[in-house]
């Protein structure tokens, strides 16, 4: 088992959650996900970035580097834009969110937003 495969089943462990949702969170296929854990593929340096922020580990740790497995929140600060944090949302409450539901939503922040600005 490589090192990768290691860290990857470790961090799986350490967040509690299953291969099935860290698939659908960093948006690959369950599939693509075994074969990195089958060692048949190695991810791009983009989707150990993603899967690392879904684990909440160190990137450069996730990629096999001897560094710490986490870093500190202000060496690891991700902001996104409301589009981006929109668009990553999958569901609330259990229930999809439609394209609709995101733009009522952002709607909703961008007018809270321009009024406390008054």
């Amino acid at each position: 088992m490589s090192t990768l495969t290691n860290r990857l089943s470790e961090a799986l462990d350490d967040k509690g959650i299953s291969k099935s949702e860290l698939a659908r969170r960093v948006g690959i296929s369950r599939q693509v996900l075994n074969g990195y854990f089958s060692e048949r593929s190695r991810p791009s340096k983009e989707v150990i970035a993603d899967l690392a922020n879904v684990l909440g580990v160190n990137p450069a740790w996730l990629d096999e580097y001897d560094v710490p497995k986490y870093v500190s929140n202000s060496e690891h600060k991700h902001e996104l834009t409301l589009e981006e944090a929109l668009a990553s949302v999958m569901s609330y409450d259990g229930k999809p969110m439609t394209d609709n539901d995101k733009e009522i939503i952002e709607g909703i922040i961008k007018g809270y937003m321009e009024n406390k600005k008054k």
